[in-house]
Formats: C-alpha cells, structure tokens, sequence
C-alpha cells in the first residue's frame, strides 16, 4: 500500500545521507513519533529531518509523497484504524530496510 511513497523517500535519503538505513532501529521504528519515525531515527527529529531534507518536503503533501507521514486526515484520525495505518507505513519501511541491510551487510548496533 505504501511501497512506492517509501521508494521516493528512500531514493530522497539515499541522496542526501547514503547509508540512512543503517541508523533506523527496526524494533523502535513507529511512524507516528517524531523522534522514532524514519526521519526521526535519522536526523533526530522528524522537523529536523524536514529542514535538512530541504525543498523536497516543503509542503505537507511531499511529506506524505515521500512515505515519511500519513496524509492530513489519516494522521488526526482518532482510533485504531490511524494506528493501522501508521503500522502499515512502517512496515513498508522495514521492508525497505531489510532488503537494503541484506544487500549491503548487518545492522548497526
């Protein structure tokens, strides 16, 4: 459901900081905290990670391109059908982090 978002935010951090995956701890990855989301993980703090991915996430919808967040009506939405989604985004990023640290070699501690 979210793979191709995640590919584009994956190809974005690729660019700007190539080995990004390897600094996400897979057992605390939660899209729905700033600070253990993907960007969070990263560079922080999912604002910091905004700011230092510059332009490409200057609007909200690029964020939402990008696979780092879930639209506007889905992140405010109460109940478990956000937390569902949210899930879902970052399963879609383990995915993605899996195939590359398999690739490339073993998680960093």
């Amino acid at each position: 459901m979210y793979q191709d978002r995640v590919a584009r935010g994956a190809k974005l951090l690729d660019a700007r900081k190539p080995d990004w995956f390897r600094l996400v701890v897979l057992d605390w990855l939660s899209m729905d905290s700033c600070d253990d989301c993907i960007l969070g993980q990263v560079y922080g703090h999912f604002l910091d990670g905004c700011v230092k991915l510059g332009n490409a996430l200057m609007h909200r919808e690029a964020v939402v391109e990008f696979g780092f967040d879930l639209p506007a009506a889905g992140r405010y939405a109460l109940g478990p059908e956000a937390l569902d989604r949210f899930e879902q985004l970052a399963d879609a990023w383990r995915v993605e982090i899996r195939r590359r640290l398999e690739a490339g070699g073993p998680q960093r501690a």
